[in-house]
């Protein structure tokens, strides 16, 4: 019989780096003991333990460095906001973005043994020891087609599949364009719109951050939802 376990979470902050996003990361950057404090301390579904990492990308197509990953850490919000405090926002030139290279390089990281008391930084727990999120922050389009040579050619439905087979839950901050349509049709997938089709991203990215208590209030929102979901048994 599977052991239930529940409180346990794994997170992946999945942040575009491109340049204009430096208002977000900063933003993310002071609310992160927001989010913290109610994800731990949510009275109704309190997560007694988690590990989170930050994972920033560009455009996979032109960029250098196209993605910038951090390893896990437990329990330790300042490691956590040093990784957000080491991202550098350049380059990602016109959108789109490669969001859908990002998450499938996120998602098979690989995982640790079940059950292991020794957990490897570079991988999310053993899918029946916690749950695992991703929670995106974007002001721009996604590349339809992957690019990274493991899994070039690849759609969103290859992607869909790969959040879906892994269990992840997916959270998207994201302009509202048809791509993030289809994101959210994914099982256990939320997105939050940041504008409308006819509004500028990048404009409507600064002004969600620029108000620091709506943006903590966003933060908190975000933090129940994960919490709720790290409620759920892990069978």
């Amino acid at each position: 019989m599977s052991r239930k376990v529940k409180g346990v979470v794994d997170f992946v902050f999945a942040v575009d780096v491109s340049a204009s996003m430096g208002p977000c990361i900063e933003a993310l950057s002071e609310g992160l003991s927001r989010f913290i404090d109610q994800l731990v301390g949510d009275p109704q579904t309190p997560v007694r333990s988690w590990r989170g990492r930050v994972f920033g990308f560009r455009d996979a197509r032109i960029d250098d460095e196209p993605f910038v990953a951090f390893p896990f850490v437990e329990g330790d919000s300042d490691a956590l906001k040093d990784q957000l405090n080491e991202l550098v926002v350049t380059g990602g030139g016109d959108t789109p973005e490669s969001l859908l290279d990002a998450l499938w390089t996120i998602v098979h990281v690989g995982e640790t043994a079940q059950g292991a008391t020794e957990l490897d930084a570079t991988r999310w727990r053993h899918r029946r020891d916690a749950v695992r999120v991703v929670i995106v922050f974007t002001d721009a389009d996604f590349h339809p087609t992957l690019s990274i040579p493991e899994a070039e050619g690849g759609t969103l439905d290859d992607v869909a599949n790969a959040i879906m087979e892994h269990r992840v839950y997916l959270h998207v901050f994201a302009p509202d364009l048809p791509g993030y349509a289809s994101l959210s049709e994914i099982d256990r997938a939320e997105f939050q719109p940041i504008c409308s089709p006819r509004e500028d991203p990048q404009a409507a990215m600064r002004r969600l951050v620029s108000n620091t208590a709506n943006f903590h209030a966003t933060l908190e929102m975000l933090a129940r939802s994960v919490s709720r979901s790290a409620a759920v048994e892990v069978l």
